[in-house]
């Protein structure tokens, strides 16, 4: 009797830490992927020029709001009756293609977590996400300012989440301050010339590379010496 419960419970924990997992990963496909579909429409200041796409005819000062879903910046020009709305952001064929390369990333970053690579993949892609959204709400001098602050603890916790527990957390907090940065710095030459699909895999392959590299430094104290040490 006591060995069925036993295995009941243990099944019970085992449902329970998969379910965990499936609702942070389901969080996490959805938050960075809108981020990062919507990172390619973002600008600075995208509704001050008064203008219809094709430049016909001027349109005036804009009322600007944004759309939670797919993410972006609305442009509302003109008034009561003769409203035109001018949408800055991915449409939805392009919002499911990057939820999709964002899933992947996660299932990559889930199914092999012992390499710092896999990791940086995913803190990469977290990093983009953050970059999306936040140029659409400030200028993009402020919007990298904000992702390289505010990516630390979002990459120190992806790296805490996946790695071992011999993992040491210096190193976690190394690479939570190099990685964003150097995404960030990356994504800027193709990014800026529009080419959005190479700036989101050298950016990748950036995040990738910078956690893989600093996890050949060698290891410092460890905070849980009871688990295997892998980088």
């Amino acid at each position: 009797m006591s060995h069925r419960v036993g295995a009941g419970y243990a099944r019970g924990v085992h449902f329970g830490r998969a379910l965990g997992v499936a609702v942070v990963a389901f969080v996490t496909v959805a938050a960075a992927g809108s981020g990062l579909a919507a990172l390619p429409s973002a600008g600075n200041s995208v509704c001050v020029t008064p203008w219809t796409p094709d430049a016909s005819r001027q349109l005036g000062d804009a009322d600007v709001s944004l759309r939670p879903l797919p993410f972006g910046t609305v442009c509302t020009y003109g008034v009561s009756g003769t409203r035109t709305e001018i949408v800055h952001g991915p449409s939805a064929a392009a919002f499911v293609a990057w939820l999709g390369v964002v899933a992947a990333v996660v299932a990559v970053a889930l199914r092999f977590r012992k390499f710092a690579a896999a990791r940086g993949l995913l803190m990469a892609a977290c990093t983009l996400g953050l970059l999306g959204y936040l140029w659409h709400l400030v200028d993009f001098d402020a919007a990298a300012m904000g992702t390289v602050l505010l990516g630390i603890p979002i990459a120190y916790a992806v790296d805490r989440a996946l790695c071992s527990k011999g993992r040491s957390r210096t190193m976690s907090a190394l690479v939570a301050i190099v990685l964003p940065p150097a995404v960030v710095a990356v994504w800027v030459p193709p990014g800026f010339l529009d080419v959005e699909v190479i700036a989101a895999i050298v950016a990748l392959s950036a995040g990738a590379l910078v956690s893989g590299a600093l996890a050949r430094l060698p290891a410092g104290p460890s905070a849980d010496t009871s688990g295997p040490s892998v980088a």
